[in-house]
Protein backbone atom coordinates (compact mmCIF):
# COMPACT_ATOMS: atom_id res chain seq x y z
CA UNK A 1 0.00 0.00 0.00
CA UNK A 2 1.23 3.64 -0.87
CA UNK A 3 1.90 6.16 1.50
CA UNK A 4 -0.44 8.74 2.36
CA UNK A 5 0.15 12.29 3.13
CA UNK A 6 -2.02 13.77 5.82
CA UNK A 7 -0.79 17.32 6.03
CA UNK A 8 1.67 19.47 3.36
CA UNK A 9 2.20 22.83 4.91
CA UNK A 10 5.06 24.89 4.85
CA UNK A 11 5.34 24.47 8.57
CA UNK A 12 4.68 20.28 8.63
CA UNK A 13 4.22 17.44 6.91
CA UNK A 14 2.69 14.27 7.78
CA UNK A 15 2.86 10.74 6.04
CA UNK A 16 0.86 7.94 7.30
CA UNK A 17 3.15 4.30 6.06
CA UNK A 18 0.19 1.61 6.23
CA UNK A 19 2.94 -1.26 5.47
CA UNK A 20 4.98 -0.10 8.39
CA UNK A 21 2.19 1.40 10.72
CA UNK A 22 4.20 4.08 10.91
CA UNK A 23 3.47 8.24 11.07
CA UNK A 24 6.64 10.17 9.77
CA UNK A 25 6.40 13.95 10.91
CA UNK A 26 8.67 16.58 9.34
CA UNK A 27 8.56 19.96 11.24
CA UNK A 28 9.99 22.67 9.00
CA UNK A 29 10.56 25.97 10.54
CA UNK A 30 8.59 28.24 12.60
CA UNK A 31 5.07 27.06 13.08
CA UNK A 32 2.23 29.00 15.31
CA UNK A 33 0.60 27.47 18.47
CA UNK A 34 -2.39 27.20 16.65
CA UNK A 35 -0.68 25.30 13.68
CA UNK A 36 1.22 23.12 15.70
CA UNK A 37 -1.93 21.90 17.37
CA UNK A 38 -4.00 20.68 14.29
CA UNK A 39 -0.77 19.09 12.88
CA UNK A 40 -0.80 17.13 16.28
CA UNK A 41 -4.34 16.57 16.20
CA UNK A 42 -4.18 15.39 12.34
CA UNK A 43 -2.00 12.75 14.24
CA UNK A 44 -4.37 11.87 16.70
CA UNK A 45 -6.82 11.37 14.23
CA UNK A 46 -4.47 9.32 12.31
CA UNK A 47 -4.04 6.76 15.29
CA UNK A 48 -8.10 6.91 15.67
CA UNK A 49 -8.71 6.20 12.19
CA UNK A 50 -6.00 3.37 11.10
CA UNK A 51 -3.27 1.04 12.56
CA UNK A 52 -0.28 3.03 13.45
CA UNK A 53 2.00 1.93 15.75
CA UNK A 54 4.99 4.16 15.88
CA UNK A 55 6.19 7.52 15.06
CA UNK A 56 9.03 9.13 13.26
CA UNK A 57 9.13 13.05 13.99
CA UNK A 58 11.92 14.61 12.79
CA UNK A 59 12.63 17.84 14.12
CA UNK A 60 15.95 18.45 12.37
CA UNK A 61 14.69 21.79 10.81
CA UNK A 62 11.55 22.60 13.59
CA UNK A 63 11.91 26.39 14.77
CA UNK A 64 11.04 27.15 18.99
CA UNK A 65 8.11 25.55 20.09
CA UNK A 66 5.16 27.68 22.13
CA UNK A 67 4.77 26.15 26.02
CA UNK A 68 1.42 25.72 24.57
CA UNK A 69 2.21 23.84 21.55
CA UNK A 70 4.83 21.29 23.58
CA UNK A 71 2.49 21.00 26.73
CA UNK A 72 -0.35 19.80 23.88
CA UNK A 73 1.76 17.57 22.52
CA UNK A 74 2.62 15.99 25.48
CA UNK A 75 -1.32 16.21 26.33
CA UNK A 76 -2.19 13.81 23.63
CA UNK A 77 0.60 10.99 24.79
CA UNK A 78 -2.17 8.88 26.88
CA UNK A 79 -4.74 9.07 23.54
CA UNK A 80 -1.82 8.16 21.10
CA UNK A 81 -1.03 4.76 23.65
CA UNK A 82 -4.48 4.01 23.94
CA UNK A 83 -4.98 3.84 20.49
CA UNK A 84 -2.00 1.78 19.89
CA UNK A 85 1.57 3.43 19.84
CA UNK A 86 4.06 1.70 21.04
CA UNK A 87 7.19 4.10 20.15
CA UNK A 88 8.27 7.37 19.44
CA UNK A 89 11.82 8.38 17.65
CA UNK A 90 12.54 12.24 17.91
CA UNK A 91 15.62 12.62 15.33
CA UNK A 92 16.83 15.69 17.38
CA UNK A 93 16.92 19.45 15.73
CA UNK A 94 19.67 21.90 15.45
CA UNK A 95 18.51 24.32 17.67
CA UNK A 96 19.71 23.93 21.53
CA UNK A 97 15.93 25.59 22.04
CA UNK A 98 13.84 23.24 20.66
CA UNK A 99 15.88 20.35 22.34
CA UNK A 100 15.00 22.03 25.76
CA UNK A 101 11.52 21.76 24.88
CA UNK A 102 11.52 17.78 23.74
CA UNK A 103 12.99 17.39 27.29
CA UNK A 104 10.16 18.46 28.68
CA UNK A 105 8.18 16.25 26.43
CA UNK A 106 9.85 13.60 27.54
CA UNK A 107 9.60 14.40 31.19
CA UNK A 108 5.86 13.98 30.56
CA UNK A 109 5.42 11.07 28.53
CA UNK A 110 6.82 7.43 29.28
CA UNK A 111 10.16 7.33 28.52
CA UNK A 112 10.72 3.78 27.54
CA UNK A 113 8.92 4.87 24.47
CA UNK A 114 10.62 7.48 23.69
CA UNK A 115 14.08 7.64 21.94
CA UNK A 116 16.18 10.54 20.71
CA UNK A 117 18.41 10.43 18.01
CA UNK A 118 20.79 12.58 15.42
CA UNK A 119 19.58 10.69 12.18
CA UNK A 120 16.73 9.27 10.16
CA UNK A 121 18.03 5.87 9.73
CA UNK A 122 19.19 5.46 13.43
CA UNK A 123 15.71 6.50 14.22
CA UNK A 124 13.88 3.93 11.91
CA UNK A 125 16.60 1.51 13.06
CA UNK A 126 15.19 2.15 16.14
CA UNK A 127 11.56 2.00 15.74
CA UNK A 128 11.74 -1.45 13.67
CA UNK A 129 13.76 -3.37 16.28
Amino acid sequence: MMQKTLLDQPYAQIVFDPDRKRLYQTWIGFATANEFIAAIDVSVRCFQQHEVETILSDTTDQAVLSKAGSDYAASVMPELMKNGMKKIAFVLPRSAFVRLSLQNFKKNADSELIGNFSSREEAEAWLDS
